[in-house]
């Protein structure tokens, strides 16, 4: 697998007006949770107008191989997250994506 290190938002708006957004971490992750919490936060500061989104774009740049660096101070849940996070890649994968889902 691949781990972003960089990623950037496009937002078009229905007046055919858009928003860009960029954002870099400080490290490259490829872990679901790290991910939608820093495009979530980029996502509320890009989207400055009350209009209707007609497209939402997002890309991933600096990919690099997902190779995660111990580190004494690294939280034990980020482990679990991460095999938790491949477990469901492989069900998906063997079943279909809609197999398994977030609940509410």
């Amino acid at each position: 697998g691949r781990a972003a290190k960089q990623f950037s938002i496009d937002i078009y708006y229905s007046d055919h007006k858009s928003a860009f957004g960029q954002r870099k971490l400080r490290t490259a992750t490829n872990l679901p949770h790290e991910l939608s919490g820093e495009l979530n936060a980029l996502f509320q500061k890009t989207l400055s107008r009350r209009i209707r989104v007609r497209r939402l774009g997002l890309r991933l740049f600096q990919l690099v191989p997902a190779v995660r660096q111990l580190n004494l101070f690294d939280n034990p849940i980020d482990h679990n997250f991460q095999r938790l996070s491949r477990a469901i890649d492989h069900i998906r994968q063997r079943f279909g994506y809609d197999a398994v889902r977030r609940a509410a």
